[in-house]
């Protein structure tokens, strides 16, 4: 008899990856340019109205508390990485 793994034997390190635009949970975010510039504070529907007019992605890393950034898609770079 096969039984389904169970996640209590997984012993690997959850590692969860960055939500991107209707991932994200937060109500509101704190949004900064692909250059770190400060944008603002934004209830999440104007954050995304914001970066779709810019043709980016809204991505929040894992942070506390949530940051994001708007990056252009096509770069998807690790947004954990500043560099």
């Amino acid at each position: 008899m096969r039984v389904a793994p169970s996640a209590t034997l997984d012993r690997r390190p959850h590692i969860m990856r960055p939500r991107i635009n209707g991932e994200i949970k937060a109500s509101e975010v704190r949004v900064i340019d692909d250059e770190g510039r400060e944008l603002g504070v934004f209830a999440i529907a104007d954050a995304l109205k914001l970066v779709a007019s810019r043709r980016e992605d809204l991505v929040e890393p894992n942070t506390v508390p949530p940051l994001c950034q708007a990056i252009n898609s096509r770069d998807r770079v690790d947004p954990s990485n500043p560099s």
